[in-house]
């Protein structure tokens, strides 16, 4: 975030097209991350796809009032979108906190 990395993230990826699961990952220290589509199965099913980003902060303190670390336009309110494409993928996305 404002050019540093965000470690401990959860990176989702929602299916526009509803009847698909979401495919899901956590950040690590270098801000990389790997989709998991279910258990067993890393990646993503081809498709159109909102992202929500959501510091693992914001999702443990949910309830209490505060400021979230990750802007809405990059969570509930996902301003992000990629299509996902043949076996090979990688989205990177420079997130702004004002």
């Amino acid at each position: 975030m404002n050019g540093e990395p965000l470690p401990d993230a959860i990176v989702s990826f929602y299916p526009q097209e509803a009847r698909k699961n979401p495919s899901m990952g956590t950040t690590d220290s270098n801000g990389k991350y790997v989709l998991r589509f279910t258990s067993d199965k890393s990646g993503a099913i081809q498709g159109s796809y909102v992202v929500r980003i959501a510091a693992r902060k914001d999702v443990e303190k949910e309830r209490q009032v505060r400021k979230p670390v990750v802007p809405a336009m990059y969570n509930k309110d996902s301003i992000l979108r990629v299509d996902v494409k043949g076996t090979s993928n990688t989205f990177d996305f420079d997130l702004i906190k004002e």
